[in-house]
Formats: structure tokens, sequence, C-alpha cells
């Protein structure tokens, strides 16, 4: 008898640790403080109750909250979310679904998109790639990685030469090692490109439509003919699919943070971004569901960062 009582005991704590280890379980929120904190000192503050705080900036004013549902209940969390010193504001961190642009099309004549938008008559005006002040205009993608050796994008792709490549030193000091072409925040590394996980089978064809090296007599014809592609990953469309707001936030944050360190420095580190690229959005979500997420486009508009985006695929 004893025995049966253990190993229903036994079955019963299985069956517990696989429901609280149960990823669909895993709930988070993003929330945004006012001034810098400290992970320690939130994690004092909320009484340990929560699984994990993990900052989302440099500057440590955006985190991430992840809790068990089948131990906190979600007005418990926003309880103690509030209750936290220099609190601003939070959402739910949701899933972002990528958005299908691949075009079918591999050369100009069939790339009807262009006439549509206008390009020819733009490429007459200008195709240098640079502003009258003379800074190299760099376009952010924000995607799963880039063919980094395909060959319509050779001399397209942003090279970020304040941080020596093969040194594991941060050499511009933003926070990342070598980030030479971008950045990875699936795998946190400078592997942007379609190695052994990171297959890039959306992004790559999204970078083209934006900026494939144009008149090389190869593939298809970008709307911008000499542009820096600065590629920055939130997802992988081989390995790992699944991509939250808190991914988005930490992407935005990185670029935003190269656009500023470019003006503080006179143009010596960082990059001049101009537009960030984001194909993919939330189904069937309004902009009031994620208000620290649509106010990030408001402050990378006033660093003069143009936004792009997908947007909703559908409405509840």
């Amino acid at each position: 008898m004893f025995k049966r009582i253990l190993i229903v005991l036994f079955v019963l704590n299985s069956v517990n640790s696989e429901a609280i280890n149960n990823k669909d379980s895993l709930q988070s929120y993003i929330v945004h403080f006012s001034q810098q904190s400290e992970i320690e000192s939130l994690r004092e503050l909320s009484h340990y109750k929560f699984e994990s705080i993990d900052a989302l900036n440099l500057q440590n004013t955006y985190f991430k909250f992840s809790y068990y549902k089948s131990k906190l209940s979600q007005s418990a969390v926003v309880s103690l979310i509030t209750q936290l010193p220099y609190y601003d504001m939070h959402q739910e961190d949701n899933v972002v679904s990528m958005r299908t642009t691949t075009p079918n099309d591999t050369f100009f004549g069939q790339q009807w998109h262009l006439s549509l938008i206008k390009a020819v008559q733009a490429w007459d005006i200008t195709r240098s790639g640079v502003n009258r002040r003379g800074d190299t205009i760099v376009v952010a993608v924000v995607d799963d990685g880039l063919h980094i050796n395909h060959p319509d994008f050779q001399g397209n792709i942003w090279i970020n030469y304040a941080d020596t490549l093969g040194n594991g030193v941060d050499d511009d000091g933003n926070g990342y090692i070598e980030d030479t072409y971008g950045w990875n925040f699936v795998g946190q590394n400078n592997d942007i490109s379609d190695s052994l996980y990171y297959k890039a089978k959306h992004g790559t064809p999204v970078s083209g439509i934006i900026g494939a090296r144009t008149n090389n007599i190869t593939g298809v014809s970008g709307i911008m003919w000499n542009v820096k592609l600065m590629i920055v990953n939130i997802t992988d469309t081989g390995r790992f699919p699944t991509t939250y707001q808190s991914d988005v936030i930490k992407a935005y944050s990185y670029i935003l943070y190269q656009r500023r360190l470019y003006e503080q420095t006179n143009g010596q580190k960082g990059a001049f971004v101009t537009v960030v690229n984001s194909s993919w959005g939330i189904d069937g979500k309004k902009p009031n569901q994620a208000p620290l997420w649509c106010a990030f486009y408001d402050t990378m508009g006033a660093a003069g960062i143009l936004n792009v985006s997908a947007v909703s695929n559908a409405q509840e």
C-alpha cells in the first residue's frame, strides 16, 4: 500500500512539473520604468514571485516579467508590477507572426511593384545611397536574418567598422561584441546569416525588395540601388519560429541606440539608420493593446527613423 501511495505521488508530481514546465503556461509582461532599475531590486520588491525578470535594453528601463499562470493570477501580476518604483506602463508580451511577402518574380521586368510605387522615376533623381551631408543611409531589417553570401547583396550590407571583427572586444562600447552586420537576438550573438540554424527564409527576400544590388546583372532590382542593410534577427524560420513583442523591443532598442550613437560621435560610431522595416505584426490586435510597442515608433520617429510595418493581418 505504501509503495502504491509513493507511485501515485510520483505520478502527480510529474504531471504537475509537466504542467508548470509547459511553454504555453509561461506568460510574460513587458514593463517600462521612467528611471533605470536593477533586476535584483525588482525581484526583491516583487517578493520573488516572478519566474524571471529580464532587461530588454541597455538603459535598464524596459523589462520582461515572466510567470507561470498556474502559480500567479493575472490580477496579482498586474498588482505587483504597478506598485514597483518608477513604474510607467505595461503590456502583455504577445506572439509576433511573420508576414509572407516573398515574391516569385526574380527579374526586373516582372517586378510590377516597382512601377506601382514609381521607383523607376525616383531612380532618375537619386541612386547614391547617401544624403546631402554625405551620411551613408542605413535601413534596419528586423526579421530572421539574411543569406549574407548571396551575390545580390554584396556591397549593400552594413558593416560596423567601429567594432573590430575577431578580437572578442566591444570596441565601440555599444554593449554588443562584434556586431559586425547587426545583431541576432535569437542566439544572442553576431550570426545574422544562413548558418546551421538560421535559415533566413523570410528576411532574405524582404531585404532583396528593399536593397538588393541593382544594375549588376544579377537577381532582382532593389528599391534602393546603393543602401546599407543592418540585419537584426528576432526570429528564425528554421529552428526557433516563436517571436514575442519583448524581442521586438530589444531589436528596436538596439537600432535606436545605434542611431543615437552615430549622432553623438559625429558618425564615428553607430549607424545613420533612417528606416526600420518590420514585415510582421500581431494578428487581430489593436494599437491600444500594445502601448509600449506603439510608443516606441514615436520615440524612433523623434530620432529621425521612419518605421515601415506590415501591421495587422486580421481584425477580431
